[in-house]
């Protein structure tokens, strides 16, 4: 995974170069085990057929990465500037981190093991709808980080200040609230 360029044609809004390529491999990794692999004396086979898949997969994407990017030089001073906005996104995530593991442990040592399964099965199922916010993140952040880089007024695109909550919470009449938008830093581009 050092090496999966997935993260790249998804922030390029090009699905379908990963989608066609993981189909295929998978097609082929699959007809591949149903034909050679017959016995549980195949595990080497079954494996190396793994690894080739994951390799074929790979080398295609870096393929499709010569035609997408080309190589520049880029000075120290200019990777600085992007210092302090990433770590404005790695604090909080890492503060989110620190805090889930710590707590179990706090929570451990103050008191016994039921108490702490509790707490543990209470945090898997508050992780489910998580899961489903962060992945809806995920996929709407190559799309609002294009909207918002080439942001154009008299298309009356909804844009905030980092992800798409402010046009679905507007659509629901809920952004409609002035104080809301200037605490959360939302704003509406209307036309006219």
């Amino acid at each position: 995974s050092v090496f999966d360029l997935n993260w790249f044609f998804f922030g390029m809004e090009k699905f379908d170069v990963t989608v066609k390529r993981n189909t295929i491999i998978k097609i082929l990794t699959v007809i591949s085990i149903f034909a050679f692999v017959r016995r549980k004396t195949d595990l080497i086979i079954y494996i190396w057929i793994m690894a080739l898949g994951n390799l074929l997969a790979q080398l295609y994407l870096w393929t499709k990465l010569k035609r997408e990017v080309s190589i520049c030089t880029v000075s120290i001073k200019a990777c600085f500037r992007h210092l302090k906005p990433l770590c404005m996104l790695f604090i909080p995530l890492a503060a989110s981190s620190i805090y889930q593991v710590l707590s179990k442990i706090i929570l451990g040592n103050i008191s016994g093991d039921y108490q702490l399964g509790l707490f543990d099965n209470t945090q898997k199922l508050i992780n489910i709808p998580m899961s489903l916010v962060i992945a809806f993140g995920n996929v709407m952040l190559p799309k609002m980080s294009n909207m918002f880089k080439n942001y154009d007024q008299e298309k009356g695109h909804c844009i905030s200040s980092g992800n798409a909550r402010h046009d679905a919470r507007t659509q629901s009449g809920y952004g409609a609230d002035p104080l809301l938008r200037e605490k959360t830093g939302f704003r509406r581009l209307v036309r006219g």
